[in-house]
């Protein structure tokens, strides 16, 4: 068995590492309160948006132009209320470790919260935000509808038994449907 010569291979020139500078340490650090600062304009900017999202609503007629706004203004909506969401999170956070930080200054232990603990305080702003808009009831309305059909997809279906009879788990006997003496069983009543 003939083997073909092995070829040369002239090595080519190592290209240049290109880098990204959003996860490069060369650039620079990432402060993400200097960056909302910089950049706060953009939401003032999406917040027009929305302004002339529901202006454009008001005048179209053509059914399917309106739904496009609808679905426009509805995203853009969610994303804002998303990023104050996440915004007064963070906010309840940092005074949580500010306070903590002074109760350690002043000789306490050291106290650090539990997630639960976290959701838990989160809870209750959120009830006494709705409370003061007065839509708790709707709130709890609409968690109840959600609880309920989670609670109904997890529960199996109801079987439904034509042949079999559910209370034993023994086959009914029927004629042509699988009875008693077509599976062996001996039946006194029956005549074969």
């Amino acid at each position: 068995m003939k083997v073909p010569k092995i070829r040369q291979v002239i090595a080519s020139k190592p290209k240049g590492n290109h880098l990204d500078p959003r996860f490069s340490d060369l650039h620079g650090y990432y402060n993400e309160d200097l960056f909302k600062k910089s950049y706060n304009f953009v939401n003032d900017i999406q917040r027009q948006e929305l302004e002339s999202f529901e202006a454009q609503l008001k005048k179209t007629k053509n059914p399917q132009k309106r739904e496009q706004l609808l679905k426009a203004k509805q995203i853009l909506s969610q994303k804002l209320q998303h990023e104050e969401k996440i915004e007064k999170i963070k906010k309840a956070k940092r005074e949580y470790k500010r306070e903590e930080s002074e109760r350690v200054a002043h000789g306490k232990k050291p106290y650090f919260q539990s997630k639960s603990q976290i959701k838990e305080t989160e809870l209750v702003e959120k009830y006494q935000e709705l409370k003061k808009s007065g839509k708790v009831d709707q709130y709890l309305a609409k968690k109840r509808k959600r609880t309920t059909a989670t609670e109904r997809k997890q529960m199996p279906e109801r079987r439904m038994f034509e042949d079999h009879d559910t209370r034993w788990g023994l086959q009914k006997e029927k004629e042509g449907r699988g009875g008693r003496e077509e599976k062996g069983f001996n039946n006194t009543n029956s005549i074969h």
